[in-house]
């Protein structure tokens, strides 16, 4: 990189005499997206375009960003420049999203947690989080991020004393949430309080279930389905759970529910991230499951209806093998 520190440009993606060589290898995988993206700018109105910058993707985001990113008019550059004076050994970070755009700390949060994957920790966030009072819909969703930055920090115990205390406000407000089907009707902009609540007890269930605690598990993930019947997760768990340490029977009931939610349309942000994902992949995962003890149990006819929802599966194990396999082994 180069760039003139006492100017506020901390780093340059311009080329230039002892500035190291950014040009990507013929053979690159870079190669091919670049030259899609350069197509792609081509069809976009004036103004507007995309750019593969592998140097500034690697620095991360902050609320409380040290640098800005700025594109350097019509050169294709973009220079790295610091909003303030920088400590030696200090992270460079820059703001993925205008801060701006939203109105509190929470909504700011949730846009990054929807859009980009990750819990900002910041110290701007950070401190929103501390401001937060106890409330209605929304304060839920803030402690939950909470503890995902515990958890992302390693540190399970205080995660989980997070979700303890969210799990124990929202059942003292008597639940008092608009369940997830009044949540897509209202068009809300986040997930109520009762979705929050109930994927909260899927991690306290989890948590359970790793220090092997499995009674105190099974509780944490009946309870999620009190808070939301919908719950995939919960439901794949108790059958894990059934399956490993209770009843076979037991267990297939609980992947069959699950095979049978629902699809949940994809609306973008929240929608898809708490329920639409989730609940695609627990329909599949049960569905695997009930194939496999449906035959172990030797119900063929039930094994297959699932099984037909694996398209391009031309070949299944005879029932005569799965019966011999079932048989005593002095019958063999």
């Amino acid at each position: 990189f180069e760039g003139d520190a006492d100017s506020g440009a901390a780093e340059s993606t311009s080329q230039g005499e002892g500035a190291p060589d950014w040009e990507l290898p013929a053979d690159s995988p870079l190669v091919a997206d670049a030259q899609s993206l350069a197509a792609a700018y081509n069809l976009l109105p004036d103004g507007e375009g995309s750019g593969l910058y592998p140097a500034l993707a690697l620095i991360n985001h902050s609320c409380a960003a040290n640098v800005a990113i700025e594109f350097l008019g019509d050169a294709h550059e973009a220079a790295i420049v610091a909003l303030r004076p920088i400590a030696k050994g200090e992270e460079v970070c820059h703001c993925y999203v205008p801060l701006s755009n939203f109105s509190s700390g929470a909504q700011r949060r949730r846009h990054l947690l929807g859009q980009h994957g990750f819990v900002c920790g910041c110290p701007v966030c950070t401190a929103d989080a501390d401001d937060q009072s106890a409330g209605g819909d929304g304060q839920a969703l803030e402690l939950f991020l909470e503890a995902q930055a515990h958890e992302q920090a390693g540190d399970d115990e205080a995660a989980m004393a997070v979700y303890e205390a969210l799990v124990a406000q929202h059942t003292e407000a008597g639940g008092a949430s608009a369940p997830y089907e009044d949540a897509v009707a209202a068009d809300v902009d986040a997930p109520p309080d009762s979705v929050v609540t109930s994927t909260a007890l899927n991690s306290l269930g989890g948590y359970a279930l790793d220090v092997g605690e499995l009674q105190r598990a099974r509780e944490a993930f009946s309870q999620a389905l009190v808070f939301w019947p919908a719950n995939g997760m919960a439901l794949i768990n108790l059958g894990d759970l059934e399956r490993e340490h209770g009843s076979v029977k037991v267990a297939i009931g609980h992947y069959e529910r699950a095979a049978g939610l629902a699809p949940v349309p994809r609306r973008g942000g929240w929608h898809d991230t708490w329920a639409g994902e989730p609940t695609a992949k627990c329909r599949t995962m049960a569905s695997y499951m009930l194939v496999l003890l449906l035959h172990q149990c030797g119900a063929y006819a039930r094994a297959l209806s699932y099984l037909r929802r694996f398209g391009g599966i031309r070949y299944r194990m005879s029932p005569a093998v799965w019966d011999l396999v079932r048989s005593r082994p002095e019958d063999r």
